[in-house]
């Protein structure tokens, strides 16, 4: 039987390096985007997937406003409120507790997580590679490595490694908080697999399943089933049954997730919303892309790790098999189950170096280092990207300060209750920025979202009758139109006999609707 000793950690020097490259990497971006909006513009906190971030600040809005339970700010009829996404209502409440913006709220628990989640991974590593200089360099590649989308992009594609921010840490790091925290926490779980199982680290396991159920359920599913696949590796192996890890995660994770299933099934906005919330897997090739190099040299690494007799060369062994097997089943949330991929790809890649290497350090060190250089431009050309949208002030990242003025209005002047309506564009701002509800503003938590976007976008064209319009107004609820630069990019403007402007500043103006009878 396998005994387990407490390895020697990586050395401080190494993660102190990779922690400061990585920390520099994820927010000089942000801070030089917040200085770029000059005297018209501002910067709206979001480099990367700005659509979901301001839905997370939107979810934020909510708990600011005192909430504990979540209702879709993206449709005009949300519902009855479940308790979900509480980690974002918590970060709302937050703000309210601390007078900070949600946006400076939302960022520094981004960093906070993501150190949290560096720190995992120089815990993660020592205690499932079988060498020291294994750990060392799998712990760099994870925290600051990616796929070859450079390549690809090179070559006029797009790959998942530029956008699919929960399989690898370092995007995580970049998009936003609960990411890197669930991954820190999935990280912790999976360390040191023949560890003693002591009552204190039941508990401790009991309590990480139920933050990682209410952070990403997804996550906590992965977790139990690398646990449950470990466990009957090794009765097959070497008859040790290794129940406890997976039970006690069950204990703490699986109410959270059981909560959700039944929240999404018992009201009927959340059900249409999970039935919108469709994530398909990438194609083959994009994911090959995506993890390679390190896929190609995981395939000697795991082949490696099978032939050991320790429990964390197998774990990584399970986990990369199980994200692969679930990415690939026939179901609505496949990309979800991608979620911190590329950090086994990474330990078994490592090992796979190793092997290939036989023995021989100088070649270690040039294949490693090969693999190394390659799998880090992805991340770069992520940031640079961000930096450019920041220099030429993208409209998608960038907010008018005539608009922002505006969703203040919104904010302090119309009931809570109101829904707007806007341009798609402008309706995935209002909820995040003044918590008022609109029409539509998000493909997933728009209840009925393809063909309500496709009668708001007739409207902002122009294309529809007096009656019809009217008749669009009463269906949902519209209390108020709003009318800046994205509206005005089509330039018509409403000239409907039921509109009463109440606000106007610069290109922007806020029409009530009058109740028609």
């Amino acid at each position: 039987m396998y005994t387990f000793t407490v390895p020697p950690p990586i050395r401080k020097s190494v993660v102190l390096s990779v922690l400061a490259a990585v920390l520099v990497m994820v927010t000089l971006p942000y801070m030089i985007a917040a200085s770029a909006g000059g005297s018209e513009y501002v910067f709206g906190g979001f480099l990367l997937n700005p659509l979901d971030g301001n839905s997370y600040l939107a979810k934020m809005y909510q708990g600011w406003s005192g909430a504990w339970q979540f209702t879709l700010p993206f449709t005009a009829d949300p519902g009855q409120g479940a308790y979900l996404f509480l980690f974002y209502l918590f970060l709302g409440h937050l703000a309210r507790w601390t007078g900070l913006s949600l946006l400076m709220v939302f960022h520094l628990a981004r960093v906070i997580a993501g150190i949290l989640l560096v720190l995992a991974l120089a815990y993660f590593f020592p205690r499932v590679m079988p060498e020291g200089r294994h750990a060392g360099f799998a712990f760099a590649l994870a925290a600051l490595g990616s796929g070859l989308g450079w390549l690809a992009v090179a070559l006029g594609g797009f790959t998942s490694d530029f956008w699919v921010a929960e399989a690898y840490p370092f995007l995580s790091f970049y998009a936003n908080p609960h990411f890197p925290l669930a991954m820190a926490i999935s990280l912790w779980l999976l360390a040191s697999p023949g560890e003693p199982f002591t009552w204190l680290r039941a508990a401790m396991t009991v309590v990480a399943g139920l933050l990682l159920g209410i952070l990403l359920p997804f996550a906590a599913v992965i977790v139990g089933l690398v646990l449950v696949a470990l466990a009957i590796w090794n009765w097959l192996a070497i008859r040790r049954l290794e129940w406890r890890r997976p039970l006690f995660l069950a204990l703490g994770g699986a109410a959270p997730l059981i909560y959700a299933l039944l929240a999404t099934r018992i009201s009927p906005q959340l059900s249409a919303w999970n039935r919108q919330n469709v994530t398909p897997a990438p194609a083959i090739w994009d994911l090959i892309v995506s993890l390679s190099p390190a896929l190609f040299l995981a395939v000697p690494g795991a082949v490696f790790a099978a032939r050991r007799k320790e429990d964390g060369p197998r774990m990584l062994v399970c986990w990369a098999v199980i994200g692969l097997i679930l990415l690939y089943l026939p179901w609505s949330l496949q990309r979800r189950f991608m979620f911190a991929l590329y950090v086994p790809m990474a330990g078994l890649a490592v090992l796979g170096v190793s092997s290939l290497a036989k023995y021989s350090l100088t070649r270690f060190r040039l294949l490693a280092t090969a693999l190394f250089l390659l799998a880090l431009p992805t991340n770069l050309v992520v940031i640079l990207a961000g930096l450019g949208a920041a220099r030429n002030q993208d409209a998608k990242v960038f907010i008018s300060r005539r608009e922002m003025d505006a969703f203040r209005w919104l904010a302090q002047e119309t009931p809570q209750e109101a829904v707007v309506l806007s341009s798609p564009e402008t309706g995935a701002l209002i909820p995040a920025y003044s918590g008022r509800r609109v029409v539509y503003g998000h493909p997933f938590e728009t209840v009925n979202a393809l063909n309500t976007r496709v009668e708001v976008l007739r409207f902002v064209s122009g294309q529809m009758t007096s009656a019809q319009a009217s008749a669009f107004f009463t269906e949902q609820r519209v209390s108020y139109i709003f009318w800046g630069p994205r509206e005005l990019a089509d330039g018509w403007i409403p000239t409907l006999t039921d509109l009463r402007p109440v606000y106007q500043n610069g290109g922007v103006t806020i029409f009530a609707v009058r109740p028609t009878s």
